[in-house]
Parts: structure tokens; sequence; C-alpha cells
């Protein structure tokens, strides 16, 4: 069985996950991923309904496949299995405590991002479109929070908080309240509808600033 053939048996089990690039660096060495700031877009084998001892002889034949094919592939198949899911804060809160919050205790200019199972979720970071299906849902441009592997907080870009009280609030919960191995970044990201460049916020910031 030639490559191709070998490639062709298994490139349905590709997924995409989003971790922390710094903290993964030796998993990372060696491995095909790219990088979205400092989060890595890796791709991984889902084996779980297929057998295990052939999947593990297939894995070599990743080596001389171009990442383009593998992370079109993953990409595919992850946004099939788990499309990406945007919910207000709001929605979000009421489902779990199955009441309606009031209208004037709302927090609208603030949603989630994650995949029906709420398990890996931030990897929707990666998807095809994700940038501008939040815009049209949140109605413009926003800060993207990094909130941990499994689910990205995305803010309105409204005015009302600086980047630095962003960033200081990230930090602060990252320290107190997500484990290690849900850990994901202490960045704090920005997607302007405009010029539909996602970057830094810091980075935005400056380049926003240079303009006027």
């Amino acid at each position: 069985m030639n490559v191709n053939n070998i490639y062709d048996s298994i490139k349905d089990l590709l997924e995409v996950n989003a971790i922390s690039e710094k903290y993964n660096r030796d998993v990372l060495a060696g491995t095909k991923y790219r990088v979205l700031g400092d989060i890595a877009i890796v791709y991984f084998i889902n084996a779980d309904n297929r057998d295990l001892g052939e999947v593990m002889k297939a894995i070599p034949v990743l080596n001389a496949i171009s990442i383009k094919q593998i992370e079109n592939d993953a990409l595919l198949n992850s946004m099939t299995r788990n499309p990406a899911v945007i919910k207000s804060m709001d929605s979000e809160i009421e489902s779990i405590i199955g009441i309606s919050i009031p209208k004037d205790e709302a927090t609208s200019e603030m949603y989630i991002a994650s995949v029906p199972s709420k398990k890996f979720g931030a990897c929707v970071l990666a998807y095809p479109g994700f940038f501008e299906q939040a815009a049209a849902t949140i109605g413009g441009s926003y800060y993207v929070i990094p909130s941990s592997i499994h689910e990205l907080i995305l803010l309105a870009d409204d005015g009302t908080l600086t980047v630095e009280e962003l960033q200081n609030t990230v930090r602060e919960i990252n320290e107190t309240e997500v484990s290690e191995s849900d850990f994901l970044s202490n960045e704090v990201y920005h997607y302007d509808v405009n010029t539909k460049k996602f970057e830094n916020a810091s980075a935005y910031y400056n380049r926003i600033n240079r303009l006027s």
C-alpha cells in the first residue's frame, strides 16, 4: 500500500485542537502545527472507534504529507463533527441556572465560543469563517479572550474597557481559576471587522493609535 492510500485510510480521523505553544514546546517538537498568536493549532488522530494498532502503523505516513493537506482534512472533520457554537453569556448562564436573566442584568456584550460538547472548543479559532461568523453575531469588532482550551470569550469592542484592563483580568483568572492542563493563553486578541484582521490586542491598539 502506497503513502497516499495509507493516508486516505486515516485522514477521516484527523481533527484540530488549540493548545498553549509556550507550555507545550516539548510536545510540539517534531510535529506539524501552525500558530495563531501564542496559540498552537495542532492536528491529532481521534482513533476512538478504530483499531489502534492499524492507526499506529499509519502515523509515520503523516511525515510525508504536507501540513496544508493535513490541516484541510483535520479542519473539515472538526467543523463537521464539532461545529462552532457562539452563545451570549446570558444564554449560557440561563441554560445553567434554568431561569431567565432580567433585561437590566443582561451582559449581552459578552459571548462564549466553543463546540456542542464544550470540550476542547477553543479549536474553533482555527475554523475558516469563524471570525466573520462571530462578528455577525456580535455586530462588529470584538476582543477574543482565550479563557481555556475548552472555550473562548468574545467581548464586543465598545470602548468601555482598555486592553490593559482586559489583560489584567485574564491573567488574574488564569492564576486563580484555570487549571494548568486547561490553560491556553494569558494574551488578549482582537478582531477588526473592517480590516478582517486578527491580532494581539496590544498590537491592534498601537496600530490604531499610529493611524489616528
